[in-house]
């Protein structure tokens, strides 16, 4: 595999940025999730021990876009993810079933939210991050992780 361009590496990073901002972050136990709850889709699901695994729906729309190989692409998702959230990344791949039926199990779940004493092996760091945002807009979106500059 050749060395990606790193104008190339840039664009695909701030097309991720421009296509998961909206979508919300959803804590579940020992996994978070980015959804679209309204459309019922998922993106990334990352756990507390660094696996990621993202849609393959996600990855074929990247892949068409940018003439991407799957590998190529978890790498980039990989650090992108790793470099918003502060949340490491030990592997990355990609899932080809549809989960939709989680969605709903998700959120009808009382059970895996998160308390600062209850953190599911998340950093203290990111998980009282994530809960400040949640008391002040009862949701928390992706592009709350963003830097403002």
């Amino acid at each position: 595999m050749s060395e990606l361009n790193p104008k190339l590496k840039r664009h695909i990073m701030r097309k991720l940025e421009e296509d998961l901002s909206s979508k919300e972050l959803i804590p579940n136990g020992r996994n978070l999730w980015v959804l679209d709850i309204e459309k019922k889709e998922w993106f990334v699901n990352v756990s507390c021990n660094g696996l990621m695994e993202f849609n393959s729906k996600l990855a074929k729309d990247y892949s068409n876009l940018f003439c991407l190989e799957s590998k190529v692409f978890s790498k980039i998702l990989k650090e992108w993810f790793e470099n918003k959230f502060t949340i490491r990344v030990n592997s990355s791949q990609r899932r080809t079933s549809d989960l939709t039926y989680m969605i709903d199990v998700i959120l009808q779940s009382k059970k895996g939210g998160w308390e600062m004493n209850e953190r599911f092996g998340f950093s203290y760091g990111f998980v009282k991050k994530f809960l400040e945002i949640k008391k002040n807009n009862k949701r928390v979106l992706v592009e709350d992780f963003f830097i403002s500059l």
